[in-house]
């Protein structure tokens, strides 16, 4: 399913195992020469600019590395760029909002149209619609200020990768 606020992407690393794919990005995420703030659980990574980069639009690059089951013994990896957990909270909490601000503006209208009134509370759901619809736009807007970034993420992941795989 594509996911327009998180874009994603595959790749398949058939001539390295799974740990030594691990390694050799940790290692790249550690190096004096480009090396970026990172956390490991795990085959998960999650890695970020250094707060001195980032801003409001900037992205995180959360990555598995996992074992290819199609050829056993090679590694996978699969990328997907996220906002900022912060950032995140808040998008799933304005989602919150308009649910319930909708729902309740639901309610109100209804109740209104039974007592014989005017029902304007209905106009809540539209409302709350169109700010709905509106987020993946502005999502959309943050993705391209944040090619760049993106770009500086997954430029870590591709100096880690063995020279017959990289872009």
């Amino acid at each position: 399913m594509h996911d327009p606020l998180r874009p994603t992407f595959e790749r398949d690393v058939p001539e390295i195992d799974v740990a030594t794919l691990l390694e050799r990005i940790v290692a790249a995420l550690n190096s004096e020469d480009g090396g970026l703030p990172h956390r490991r659980a795990g085959h998960h990574l999650m890695i970020w600019l250094p707060k001195s980069e980032q801003h409001l639009w900037s992205p995180w690059l959360h990555l598995d590395v996992n074992e290819n089951e199609e050829r056993p013994g090679t590694a996978r990896l699969f990328g997907r760029f996220t906002p900022a957990p912060n950032m995140w909270t808040a998008l799933m909490f304005t989602y919150l909002v308009l649910g319930v601000l909708a729902l309740a503006g639901g309610i109100f209208g209804y109740s209104q149209h039974l007592v014989g009134e005017s029902p304007w509370g209905l106009w809540v759901i539209p409302a709350c619609a169109f700010v709905a619809v509106f987020i993946p736009l502005a999502s959309r807007a943050g993705q391209a200020l944040a090619k760049e970034q993106m770009g500086l993420l997954s430029g870590v992941i591709e100096r880690a990768l063995p020279a017959s795989h990289r872009s």
